[in-house]
């Protein structure tokens, strides 16, 4: 480690030929090299932009003064960066890493303590940083889960909007833009919101069939397809999908069944955002209304969280007759959480008497 154009084990040489003094033992300085884990930035939305670091000294357990000033470094969220600490004082220190945003607010901070020593040396694991939630970033988000009988002999589940909303609403990998970048709003293009059914459009006197059959039209042609590029076609199975929803007689969402009234009485949701502490549950139990049996609302969810977020159908005994993970869900400003569980049909076990005939 050089500083300036000394190297730091010359400032420990005596002048003189005389014995090193303690003074110049704690005036020598190490360099400290770490690692940011990336995947500590895709809890929020919100851009990182510098990330500020202290250091502290450490007396036996308890962290003490700053030592030196902040320092600051531009963030680099595609891959994974070093950043190095030149003049870091030797001994026991705690280091207090801040993500900032745009408008230098901390939105998360990682510490970790590391015992400096002479010349440079690099933290051997990439350092986590926990993001905050804000309070100033919540809302709440209602809920709604309908949970169905699979598998049945005799009965094939029929296809609802539910089950075709997510062809309007995936993200192309590349431009990020979905049908409902467009369609949805209060002015949507064409008139047509494909957030909620059963739809508008600009077009007068069209039937809900004739405007799926619209789509289906616009999704399917060669030449001008819908969405139109860059983005990717909706796939054949998402146009086979919307054929069968018209087939089943374009239901909004589905049908109650007397089946579940033993297996599923409650549905519980658990979430958890990433890098954070913040996890917890949603319970949901079943309501009077038939066509609505389970609504909620999440309260106080964080406005731009990525969530991990899984469910399980809770019997009438309390266990869990059915267990699905939903996946990541970005909560925004205007995010409503609706979907379908199918919960496999398990045919009952029946106990026949045994006869033995002499």
């Amino acid at each position: 480690m050089f500083l300036g154009a000394v190297p730091a084990c010359e400032r420990l040489k005596p002048s003189g030929g005389k014995k090193p003094q303690a003074e110049d033992v704690v005036a020598a300085v190490g360099q400290v090299s770490f690692t940011l884990n990336r995947n500590s930035f895709l809890a929020l939305d919100e851009a990182p932009v510098q990330l500020r670091v202290r250091v502290y000294k450490v007396d036996g357990d308890a962290t003490g003064a700053q030592e030196g000033q902040d320092q600051l470094f531009p963030v680099d969220t595609e891959q994974e960066h070093s950043y190095s600490l030149a003049g870091v004082k030797l001994g026991m220190k705690e280091f207090l890493l801040e993500v900032l945003n745009a408008n230098s607010e901390v939105i998360g901070e990682g510490r970790v303590r590391h015992l400096v020593k002479l010349g440079p040396q690099h933290m051997d694991e990439a350092i986590e940083i926990k993001l905050h939630a804000p309070d100033r970033r919540r809302r709440d988000v209602p809920v709604e889960f309908f949970v169905v009988l699979t598998g049945v002999p005799g009965q094939e589940p029929k296809t609802t909007y539910l089950d075709v909303q997510p062809i309007f609403t995936k993200k192309d990998e590349v431009t990020g833009k979905a049908c409902v970048t467009c369609h949805a709003g209060a002015e949507p293009a064409a008139g047509l919101d494909l957030t909620r059914f059963p739809f508008t459009f600009s077009v007068t006197g069209y039937s809900q069939g004739d405007i799926v059959a619209e789509i289906i039209d616009a999704v399917s042609d060669v030449e001008y397809p819908m969405p139109p590029t860059p983005n990717a076609r909706v796939p054949a199975e998402g146009i086979d999908l919307l054929k069968k929803w018209v087939a089943d007689g374009l239901l909004a969402q589905p049908a109650g069944t007397d089946d579940l009234s033993d297996l599923a009485t409650e549905v519980v949701v658990h979430y958890a955002l990433p890098n954070t502490d913040e996890k917890g549950d949603v319970h949901i139990p079943r309501g009077a209304d038939a066509d609505h049996p389970f609504k909620a609302v999440w309260a106080n969810a964080v406005v731009s969280g990525k969530y991990d977020l899984s469910v399980d159908v809770l019997a009438r005994d309390g266990s869990v007759t059915h267990s699905e993970a939903v996946g990541t869900q970005l909560i925004d400003e205007t995010t409503s959480l609706a979907m379908t569980i199918k919960v496999p049909y398990v045919a009952p076990v029946v106990d026949l008497p045994v006869v033995i005939n002499h």
